[in-house]
């Protein structure tokens, strides 16, 4: 059968068909996937689903939010695994983390690394994002001029790399002052979607995804695996030598490991001691993170928080520029709620209620201006 009679088997309605599947203008850079899943949404009116291929693999695209919360919430235990990005276990990277890993090694790993993620556990990250929030901020006014020209894209994605650096690989860096350090350019590598090579690359992994890892195609390249590999593993052996603990998220991930071999020593000993033992057949049981499963895990906040946080600030700046009574108004509130020393605690920001709708584009504004502007910027394609 061919694949294009996939859908049309099942009743599926689709939009109209290509040889190449309906990502082919991605590739080539002649649609965003903003475009392109916009076009793919509306290709099938009045339908809760469409029916579209990535290039020969079809997919299934939910229009109806319904379905959509009973995919996500209600039914989430026949949901959980993620479709393959690279060939498994191509990138050493990536095959390790919570999104490549699936079934029963899936649960064990998000079980043993979930009492890490506390909410009590994460305002310690709130000081390290702060800390660079005050490098920012320091970098502009020691210039000491009242006018500073900005250009947004590439101070907030040296922030937002900064950030990572600090919160996720324990690493102190400051991009803005050094331009070329050394973790900025692998990050920025790492994250570069929009270079041919890696629409390639991406195009052979969806078309022929076993003989691109019988070949070894890798997508992030030898030097960047090496360096955050090298860097996670160095800087786990520098902290269990020293008994260093830093509360970032590879300090969560190391004590998740430490907590494993506490909870298997006492399991063994029970067992030792003929006491009853549980049986833990296809249940969350806990699972030794090794460092390839701890880098693995690091670099994914590194791989999903670095374009969309900075490009999430760019359009908000924008935004704030275009409408200056709300930015005046924010302004107001942060100065309302500005203490009289020191930076605001975690629980004020929290509290700043226009600052959340701020953030979250919930002001009264014009919200297919907001999406024709993503259209016009990025009329590209990167992620």
């Amino acid at each position: 059968m061919s694949p294009h009679q996939y859908w049309s088997k099942r009743n599926v309605k689709t939009g109209k068909l290509s040889i190449f599947g309906d990502t082919l203008e991605i590739l080539f850079a002649k649609e965003s996937i903003i475009e392109n899943t916009q076009k793919l949404y509306d290709s099938v009116k009045d339908a809760r689903y469409v029916g579209v291929f990535q290039f020969r693999i079809p997919s299934l695209l939910i229009k109806s939010p319904e379905l959509i919360k009973q995919i996500c919430v209600r039914d989430f235990d026949h949901f959980f695994n993620h479709r393959n990005i690279f060939p498994e276990g191509a990138e050493q990277l990536w095959s390790r983390n919570l999104v490549a890993l699936k079934g029963q090694e899936w649960k064990n790993i998000r079980c043993t690394i979930s009492p890490s993620f506390t909410s009590s556990k994460m305002r310690y990250i709130f000081d390290l994002m702060n800390n660079n929030s005050q490098l920012f901020v320091q970098h502009f006014l020691l210039n000491h001029e009242k006018i500073v020209e900005v250009e947004f894209r590439d101070a907030f994605t040296r922030f937002t790399n900064d950030v990572i650096a600090s919160t996720a690989f324990g690493v102190n860096v400051d991009s803005l002052k050094e331009k070329n350090n050394e973790f900025y350019l692998m990050g920025k590598e790492a994250s570069d979607f929009a270079s041919f090579s890696k629409k390639v690359k991406l195009f052979l992994y969806f078309l022929i995804p076993r003989i691109s890892a019988f070949f070894g195609i890798e997508f992030f390249g030898k030097k960047v695996t090496s360096f955050f590999m090298n860097l996670v593993t160095e800087s786990i052996k520098i902290r269990e030598e020293r008994n260093i603990n830093r509360m970032d998220m590879l300090g969560l991930l190391i004590e998740a490991r430490k907590e494993y071999q506490k909870e298997k020593v006492v399991v063994e000993t029970k067992e030792s001691c003929f006491a009853a033992v549980e049986d833990h057949f296809d249940k969350n049981i806990k699972q030794y993170l090794t460092d390839a499963d701890i880098a693995s895990q690091v670099f994914i906040f590194f791989f999903a928080g670095y374009d969309t946080v900075c490009r999430a600030l760019g359009f908000m700046a924008h935004e704030l520029a275009a409408n200056s009574d709300v930015q005046e108004r924010l302004i107001e509130e942060i100065d309302d709620n500005r203490p009289a020393e020191g930076s605001p605690s975690f629980e004020t920001i929290a509290n700043m209620t226009y600052m959340d709708m701020v953030v979250s584009g919930k002001y009264q504004h014009r919200i297919d201006y907001f999406y024709n502007l993503i259209i016009s910027e990025y009329n590209v394609c990167d992620v």
